[in-house]
């Protein structure tokens, strides 16, 4: 949670930050899925916290006549949550704390209803 990648058209890029290098593998699996491996010398010491959910959106029961509605039970809040991160190298140096926020959307209860004049 609040970790995850996703990706979208367009280029992937990063940095490496440390003094060694990087291997970098990456293929396509039999059901089609991407799937990438980076290697290297292990450089920084990484201590994250996970900060307590919050700004919780209940789920809402939301009634469809869209022909094509489906049908969806449940449900489930959205949230926010806060993610940080500190790397500290091996001379004991801290590259400071990052921190990234994720919000999840709530899935909502969809009742499919026949469309109006039916």
């Amino acid at each position: 949670m609040g970790r995850e990648a996703s990706l979208a058209l367009g280029d992937v890029k990063f940095r490496n930050d440390t003094p060694w290098g990087v291997l970098l593998r990456a293929g396509v699996d039999a059901e089609g899925q991407v799937w990438v491996e980076l290697w290297s010398t292990k450089y920084w010491t990484v201590e994250t916290v996970t900060e307590p959910l919050d700004l919780f959106v209940h789920s809402r029961t939301v009634q469809s006549r869209e022909p094509d509605c489906v049908p969806q039970s449940g449900g489930s809040s959205g949230f926010e949550v806060t993610f940080r991160r500190t790397k500290t190298d091996p001379a004991g140096t801290s590259s400071g704390t990052e921190t990234w926020s994720w919000s999840y959307a709530p899935a909502n209860v969809v009742v499919c209803r026949p469309p109006v004049g039916t």
